[in-house]
């Protein structure tokens, strides 16, 4: 008790970064032990959309302080995603049903593209975030509405697809892989509106146009992603 109240903070951060749902007692017993993966992904889900909340502010507008919480999530989200491919790689060492082979496999796929998606924020956005402060670029409000415009999209996919995960909604899912055609006309017309601004009277428009550009293709990569968690949970629907 007296260390709690002498370093407040410090044990509720250690049990934040723990796994909660991954029970070593219950691994020979596939069904009950894959469930508390899910779970487990769950949290890894809310970190992802805690990602997603902080990387538009952080490379728009953000102070280094939202970059480095940027970072911090991401940490986060890698000791989660290291203690759930050990559990399930002790998981897939049981004697295991067809189904639960399958279940086994779409939740490491899915694991991989969260935790792929959080390294993609980190190092790419928080990237961009930082260029942006340190080379003191102003992204100008009619590049910002296009930008706000794909993010929106994005971002609103990539929300759907981790709700669709966790409710193991495939309707769901598939609406999110509909989306290809319009989030390529999103970045089309955004690619299209920095071009015809690369000729702008602003400053510093060249080093503006290479972060704009940059920006769509890491949206490009982060919905790519998003679609093939999707892929999985369809997947896991039509096997139902």
């Amino acid at each position: 008790k007296a260390v709690t109240w002498l370093i407040p903070g410090r044990p509720v951060e250690e049990e934040r970064l723990a796994p909660r749902y991954l029970d070593n007692d219950v691994i020979t017993i596939p069904d009950v032990a894959l469930e508390g993966v899910r779970r487990e992904m769950e949290r890894m889900a809310r970190r992802v959309r805690l990602m997603l909340d902080e990387a538009y502010a952080a490379v728009t507008e953000g102070p280094q302080e939202r970059i480095d919480s940027l970072r911090d999530l991401d940490d986060e989200l890698d000791g989660l995603y290291d203690h759930t491919i050990t559990y399930l790689a002790k998981v897939g060492q049981e004697t295991l049903t067809i189904d639960q082979e399958n279940k086994l496999r779409r939740l490491i796929g899915v694991a991989n593209n969260l935790e792929s998606l959080g390294d993609l924020i980190e190092t790419e956005i928080a990237a961009l975030a930082q260029r942006r402060l340190d080379e003191g670029l102003t992204i100008s409000p009619a590049s910002l509405e296009v930008l706000a415009g794909l993010h929106d999209t994005v971002a609103g996919a990539t929300t759907d697809v981790l709700d669709a995960f966790s409710l193991d909604d495939s309707k769901r899912a598939a609406d999110v892989r509909s989306l290809k055609a319009e989030v390529r006309e999103l970045e089309e017309s955004a690619l299209s509106h920095y071009t015809a601004r690369l000729t702008a009277p602003e400053p510093d428009r060249t080093e503006l146009y290479r972060l704009e550009t940059d920006l769509v293709e890491v949206y490009r990569r982060m919905f790519g992603m998003a679609r093939r968690i999707a892929a999985q949970v369809v997947e896991n629907g039509a096997d139902d």
